[in-house]
């Protein structure tokens, strides 16, 4: 027995040759099938014996043993020895041959292996992605699990083994479509932490009044903020978050805005304290009004620190209670001067005949009298006294220098008239303050 094969298209075929007396049996087997050689077939009625050889008288010999005829292409086809003669190795027992389509083996072959090469294309990319967006330090289980999963692909492809390749593939894939679900729901968190800093920022301007002090930017503020609702609903959470960012944006220029208009009323009303505290100062009110002088002096002490501090809002409090400090000392002193007043006025409707002999008070330029018997009270009459100078003391008023210098408390006009282009207040005659300089005019 020989074995062999004859030649791809008669691959699993047999031919059994009977000549020359003997029988000649030729295997063939698919070379694809790792060389393995396919049982040879035994003939369903074999020969009991050896035919004996012809002649040509002999045709009824023949015509008993006929030959079998091998086919021209049988023959023609080229034969190649594999495997080890039948004189080293006896054949194994003989079994059907099965045909085997080499051709539809590999197209198949062709399309697992472009199935597992797409796949990895595709895992390749997702595991791009996922590296992009930063998952190794945002999501580190999933990821590694996706980045093993995927070199096991890649040496699985190495070795041709499609099924492993495609299946380690679609792991990453998976995995990386897990990455994808934490991401989303991170991004769904953080839009709405945004959205909600954005309303309560929003809220807080609105409840300031910006939509009538700054309009422009509150309207930019409010459509920022209706943009990013619309995108919350749409599940849209980048949208979300760059809306939201854009009305805290918004806001922050509104806030800006109020500082500058804050830090200037604030600056306005602490030059107003410090003006109204030096006037108050200058006329001795620490020492007549004490309480309310020491509660303006505090007041502007904190308003100093505050804008030291740049709080805008406790400098503008405190410089108001300044003010308002110093207002009750204004009060205080027109009502002690309307008080002393009506006593002037009491003191001059009384009989002018009689007056005091006392001297003027205060006077640089003393006003000389005509000497008189020192006989308590008596009659006077004063002459118009020259032109000079008087300072203010506590207590005084127009009315009572008046009295005291002409000898006519109705005279205060003169004393007004000549020195209210001196005074804090011009047009109040009551406010003269101790420490004043005032003109005496003649008359």
């Amino acid at each position: 027995m020989k074995r062999g094969i004859i030649s791809k298209a008669l691959t699993g075929t047999m031919v059994l040759l009977l000549a020359g007396g003997c029988n000649t049996v030729y295997e063939w087997w698919d070379v694809s099938s790792e060389l393995k050689p396919q049982e040879p077939v035994v003939p369903a009625n074999p020969p009991a014996a050896e035919p004996p050889p012809r002649t040509n008288s002999d045709s009824a010999a023949a015509v008993a043993h006929p030959v079998s005829v091998v086919p021209a292409e049988l023959i023609a086809a080229p034969q190649v020895a594999v495997g080890p003669s039948s004189e080293s190795k006896s054949l194994p027992p003989a079994v059907a041959p099965v045909p085997v389509n080499s051709e539809g083996r590999e197209e198949a072959g062709f399309a697992q292996a472009k199935e597992a090469e797409d796949a990895l294309a595709r895992a390749k990319e997702r595991l791009d992605w996922a590296t992009g967006i930063g998952a190794r330090n945002q999501f580190p289980t999933p990821y590694t699990k996706a980045t093993a999963a995927y070199d096991t692909a890649v040496k699985a492809k190495r070795a041709e083994n499609w099924q492993e390749t495609k299946g380690q593939a679609g792991i990453t894939v998976a995995a990386v479509a897990e990455i994808e679900a934490l991401l989303a729901a991170f991004q769904a968190r953080e839009a709405e932490d945004a959205l909600a800093r954005a309303k309560e920022r929003l809220d807080w301007v609105t409840g300031i009044g910006a939509k009538n002090q700054f309009p422009v930017s509150y309207t930019q503020a409010t459509s920022a903020y209706s943009t990013a609702v619309k995108a919350k609903s749409a599940q849209n959470w980048h949208d979300t978050v760059s809306a939201s960012q854009a009305t805290v944006a918004a806001v922050a220029e509104i806030e800006s805005l109020l500082a500058a208009l804050q830090a200037r009323e604030a600056e306005d009303a602490l030059a107003r304290a410090k003006e109204r505290l030096d006037w108050v100062t200058g006329i001795g009110a620490q020492t007549q009004f004490p309480t309310p002088y020491m509660k303006a002096s505090i007041a502007y002490s904190t308003a100093i620190k505050a804008k030291t501090a740049k709080n805008w809002q406790d400098t503008k409090v405190a410089a108001n209670i300044t003010v308002a400090a110093v207002a009750e000392i204004e009060s205080l002193l027109a009502a002690l001067q309307a008080k002393e007043a009506e006593d002037a006025r009491k003191v001059a409707e009384t009989d002018t005949r009689f007056i005091p002999s006392i001297e003027p008070r205060n006077l640089i330029s003393p006003i000389p009298e005509k000497p008189v018997k020192p006989m308590g009270i008596v009659p006077l009459k004063r002459e118009p006294p020259a032109a000079g100078s008087y300072i203010v003391k506590p207590g005084d008023s127009y009315w009572a220098i008046a009295s005291q210098i002409y000898g006519d408390a109705k005279q205060w006009k003169l004393l007004y008239e000549t020195n209210k282009h001196t005074m804090k207040t011009p047009d109040n005659p009551h406010l003269i303050f101790p420490g004043m300089v005032l003109t005496i005019p003649s008359m």
